[in-house]
């Protein structure tokens, strides 16, 4: 049971739109005017559709539990969950779908932590994993924005050597990573030994940080390696990217939603 804080009361969700992720990379992008408001009950007033957290266990996208667990316990595969996901229809819907309460999968969920950490840090992981299931964009982010990361951002115009309106300007252009990396002179392999080094650094610190369990982040690390060059090398269609323009510092300029069936 989860250490003397009782679980929230599920918010109702009345609004369904159509799943975003699939089999296949799906282009998000994210753009300043004429967007909607936040979807999580959790965003500030007036916040945009695309807000989440500033703290570090959402931005870098530490799970708080194995995927996998959740998988079995919810009876659903990845590529379903992909399908499941959306703004306004998250894990506590599926959770009742299934006839689970809500905290009784949480507790199932978060016993391989007992024992393992402080009791302090325990309440803190439950707190991460009841966010997973009661803000439903949080938990798109968490599971399918694979390369959306603080660290993602930083690095970019670290190994880029141009600002952020520069790579929306080229992004707006249809080119990829790879090609705006080229154009300034930086090569291929450099970029990508760039981004491994700091997803391996970001896993390692999830894990001594105590804020995801080490196979859970092995997964997800292993994940991101793989699609890390389909990422540097997706050109984004010009009839979607000029959106690129509006583009600032902080927005991640897009987000893959890949998912792995």
């Amino acid at each position: 049971m989860r250490p003397n804080m009782p679980m929230p009361a599920a918010r109702a969700h009345n609004s369904r739109r159509a799943p975003l992720a699939s089999i296949c990379t799906v282009l998000c992008l994210l753009s300043i005017g004429g967007v909607a408001r936040a979807a999580d009950s959790d965003a500030p007033p007036g916040a945009p559709s695309y807000w989440l957290p500033s703290a570090p266990w959402v931005q870098s996208r530490w799970l708080p539990y194995r995927e996998a667990d959740l998988e079995r316990i919810m009876r659903i595969s990845r590529s379903d969950l992909s399908r499941w996901l959306t703004d306004h229809r998250g894990l506590t819907d599926l959770a009742r779908r299934r006839g689970l309460r809500v905290s009784t999968v949480i507790n199932e969920l978060m016993a391989p932590w007992a024992h393992r950490v402080p009791r302090a840090q325990l309440r803190v992981l439950y707190i991460h994993a009841e966010k997973t299931f009661t803000q439903d964009h949080l938990a798109v982010h968490m599971f399918f924005h694979t390369m959306h990361l603080q660290g993602v951002n930083a690095l970019l115009p670290e190994v880029l050597k141009i600002d952020y309106r520069q790579m929306a300007a080229l992004r707006a252009q249809g080119r990829s990573w790879y090609e705006i990396a080229a154009r300034e002179g930086v090569h291929a392999v450099q970029v990508r030994s760039r981004f491994v080094a700091m997803l391996k650094a970001s896993a390692r610190r999830g894990v001594v940080e105590q804020q995801t369990l080490p196979d859970q982040e092995a997964a997800s690390l292993s994940f991101q390696l793989s699609n890390l060059p389909i990422w540097l090398s997706f050109a984004p269609p010009v009839r979607l990217a000029t959106r690129f323009a509006t583009a600032v510092e902080g927005l991640a300029l897009e987000c893959h939603l890949l998912s792995g069936g």
